[in-house]
């Protein structure tokens, strides 16, 4: 498969992805190409946009993408216990929460749209 192909597929997924937490969070939710790295999810076309998550593409270990958030608003919204992983300076030098859709496995990808869509409520 080629990078244009590649390219695609992440796209469709994060808009996927953006639907879904839309529909589960019952606000508007919307998308931002972040310098072609991957994408921001926020939830006002105004400003401050509040961002609450960032997606970026993986390819390692059939990960489709991974996606981060702050660990303080996961906390918040009861969810950073469904987090893969987490890191004590990954969201803007702050302590972060991630999520790996990995290809293939379904529950990964329900497990991100419910931690989004309380994380989308609570920023």
């Amino acid at each position: 498969m080629g990078k244009l192909d590649r390219d695609a597929e992440f796209v469709v997924l994060v808009e996927k992805i953006r639907r879904d937490v839309e529909a589960r969070c019952g606000c508007p939710v919307y998308s931002r190409l972040l310098q072609s790295l991957g994408y921001s999810l926020y939830k006002s076309q105004g400003s401050p946009q509040y961002v609450f998550a960032s997606i970026y593409r993986r390819v390692e270990d059939n990960k489709l993408c991974e996606i981060q958030s702050a660990e303080k608003w996961a906390k918040h919204g009861g969810v950073n216990g469904l987090a893969d992983h987490s890191n004590d300076k990954g969201w803007h030098d702050e302590p972060a929460v991630y999520w790996y859709i990995i290809e293939g496995d379904v529950e990964s990808y329900h497990r991100a749209i419910r931690a989004l869509s309380i994380i989308c409520q609570v920023r």
